[in-house]
C-alpha cells in the first residue's frame, strides 16, 4: 500500500471519515487545520513525502480496533494511529491523530 500523502490526501481522508467520526465535525476540522499547518514545518524538517506503511492492526474483543500507518519522508517518519469503536450503530472513528516521535512505536 504506498501512496503521496500530501496536505490534500490528510483532508480528503478527513473528510471521507468524517461520517463515522464520532466526535463533532468542529473537532474534526481542527484536526485537520493542524494537519494543514504542520505541512511546511514536515517538509522542511523531514524532506520529500515518500509513502506510507501500514504498521498495525489491532483488534482488542470484538469492539475496538487501533490501525497505524507511518507516513515515510525522506528523513524521518511519522506515525499515525486511528482508533475505531463498534457502537449500537456499527463502527464509528472514535478518534485520530499522529505525531513525529517515532519512539513511541516501540513502546
Amino acid at each position: 500500500m504506498k501512496d503521496h500523502v500530501g496536505v490534500r490526501t490528510v483532508a480528503a481522508l478527513a473528510g471521507a471519515m468524517l461520517a463515522a467520526f464520532a466526535a463533532p465535525e468542529v473537532g474534526l476540522d481542527a484536526v485537520i487545520e493542524h494537519a494543514e499547518a504542520q505541512r511546511p514545518t514536515m517538509d522542511a524538517r523531514f524532506g520529500e513525502s515518500l509513502d506510507y506503511e501500514l504498521l498495525r492492526n489491532d483488534s482488542i474483543g470484538g469492539s475496538l480496533i487501533r490501525v497505524v500507518f507511518v507516513h515515510r519522508f525522506e528523513k524521518h517518519a511519522v506515525p499515525w494511529q486511528f482508533v475505531w469503536y463498534r457502537g449500537g450503530d456499527g463502527w464509528l472513528l472514535n478518534s485520530f491523530s499522529f505525531t513525529d516521535d517515532l519512539a513511541q512505536l516501540l513502546r
